[in-house]
């Protein structure tokens, strides 16, 4: 399986602000079926601690969501 992150547009994300985008990658299995489990999130800067309620959204049909 290769992961490739993708890049967001830079943007100012005011507090309290709902279904913003942290991250984007794209996920390819050569020639076999691949279940995705989990995800481990390392913050770069600052800190995760009072992040909640996070979404995967994902698309199948190799557009962008």
């Amino acid at each position: 399986m290769q992961i490739e992150q993708l890049t967001l547009a830079d943007r100012n994300v005011s507090e309290g602000a709902q279904d913003t985008a942290l991250l984007r990658f794209r996920a390819v299995a050569g020639r076999q079926d691949v279940s995705l489990t989990s995800l481990i999130f390392e913050a770069a800067s600052g800190s995760l601690q009072t992040a909640t309620n996070y979404r995967l959204f994902y698309g199948d049909d190799g557009g962008s969501l």
